[in-house]
């Protein structure tokens, strides 16, 4: 079997997270980062809009660095991918400008919010932690 033509072999797709400020012990901040040779990109939802150069409403690519945290501390990687996962996470991301069904709706509780962003891309891929405020927005919309 030949490898996919459109399979970009050095792409590298990371879920990362971080606390937010004053109620980080129980609530974190999500988003996948795009690692590409040619440059990275940080996906998102935002609660304030068109914060960005590239953005569709409360939807965000590069408002803050690929690692940096949101006001909270610190961020880390939850998960990692490469091959087809990646290209196709990569994919849904960069067309989730013109398909995330909330991109101008944003609420802290229950959602659509960052949180429901992130794991609306994630599909079934990976399921979001508790301290992901949102994420289950999509389960009852």
């Amino acid at each position: 079997m030949k490898p996919d033509p459109e399979l970009n072999l050095d792409l590298r797709v990371e879920l990362r997270g971080a606390p937010l400020p004053w109620i980080g012990w129980f609530a974190h901040h999500y988003w996948l980062v795009v690692q590409d040779p040619e440059g990275d990109e940080r996906w998102e939802g935002w609660q304030r809009p068109n914060c960005a150069k590239v953005c569709s409403g409360h939807l965000h690519r590069d408002l803050l660095p690929p690692t940096a945290g949101v006001g909270g501390g610190d961020s880390w990687v939850l998960a990692s991918w490469q091959g087809e996962r990646a290209n196709a996470l990569a994919n849904r991301a960069r067309e989730s400008l013109h398909t995330y069904p909330w991109c101008h709706r944003y609420r802290y509780v229950p959602g659509p919010n960052s949180n429901t962003y992130v794991q609306w891309l994630l599909q079934d891929v990976y399921r979001l932690p508790w301290q992901a405020l949102g994420r289950h927005y999509i389960v009852s919309a």
